[in-house]
Order: C-alpha cells, then sequence, then structure tokens
C-alpha cells in the first residue's frame, strides 16, 4: 500500500469519525436540524440566484424575439439545485452508524 493510499484511509477514517460524532451529539437538537434545513436551503437558493443573473445578461446580450433566456436559466438552476441538494441528502443519509471502539 503506497503512502498515498495510507494517507487517504486514515484522512477517510478521521472525516468518518467526525461525522459520527457529530450525528450522535447533535442528531436531536433543534440548531442542528435547523442547520440542515438551512444548507438544504443554501443548496437550492444559489443555482436558482445565479441562473437569474445568467439569464438577464443573456437577454441583454442575446435577445431573442421569442426565448426568454432569464426564464430558461431560472429553471436550469432549480434543477441543478435539486440535483445539488440530493446528492448532498443521500451523502448525509447514509452515514454509517457509530462504532464503539474495543466493544463487540
Amino acid at each position: 500500500m503506497s503512502s498515498f493510499e495510507k494517507q487517504m484511509e486514515k484522512t477517510a477514517k478521521t472525516l468518518e469519525r467526525k461525522a459520527d460524532n457529530l450525528k450522535q451529539s447533535k442528531n436531536n437538537s433543534y440548531v442542528y436540524r435547523a442547520a440542515l434545513l438551512t444548507v438544504y436551503g443554501w443548496q437550492m437558493s444559489i443555482p436558482v440566484v445565479v441562473g437569474i443573473a445568467l439569464g438577464l445578461f443573456l437577454d441583454k446580450t442575446f435577445p431573442l424575439q421569442h426565448f426568454s433566456w432569464t426564464l430558461n436559466m431560472i429553471l436550469f438552476g432549480f434543477g441543478a439545485g435539486l440535483y445539488n441538494a440530493n446528492t448532498w441528502l443521500k451523502k448525509t443519509a447514509t452515514l454509517p452508524p457509530k462504532r464503539k471502539e474495543g466493544k463487540k
């Protein structure tokens, strides 16, 4: 096993341990739930806002008679936000349960 693989394995174990600790210690608090909803909201809203800005720029730069860049970019941003949020939810929902070290 190369040193890079050893370092990656060590980093993965550290991140897994930190995620487990965070999940165990704050899983039931209202602050933790509010933080999760906030992250979810930001992941949905940022692509939409970027889509609006890009659409307005494209409407001014390349105006078309029967086509709205802004509307299409809003829809694209909404789709990208859904994809980001869905990916994030899958990653956080599949965290492994906390393993007790030394106990079987």
